[in-house]
């Protein structure tokens, strides 16, 4: 069963980098680093399979919740709405 890492409530290109995808995620979920296969879920339910390719930001708020962004591949802003749910691949 596919872990659920966050969901995502930006996104943006970093020239040269790639597009970042930014979320809320709560502490007890597992981690997951450079090269993990994640499993992206539109919120019309098409799935989207790509690599991490960069860890951006991970911050502590009220020692509960973690901002992340992650930088992927091969996709642009478009391709990736507000809502996408990320999942860690199996």
């Amino acid at each position: 069963m596919r872990q659920k890492l966050f969901t995502v409530t930006d996104c943006f290109e970093i020239a040269r980098r790639g597009t970042a995808i930014v979320g809320d995620r709560q502490a007890n979920i597992p981690d997951f680093k450079i090269g993990n296969s994640i499993v992206l879920t539109l919120p019309e339910g098409q799935e989207i399979v790509t690599k991490v390719s960069d860890i951006e930001l991970t911050t502590t708020i009220s020692g509960r919740r973690l901002i992340i962004g992650v930088l992927i591949e091969n996709f642009t802003k478009r391709d990736i709405p507000i809502g996408t749910e990320v999942f860690l691949s199996e």
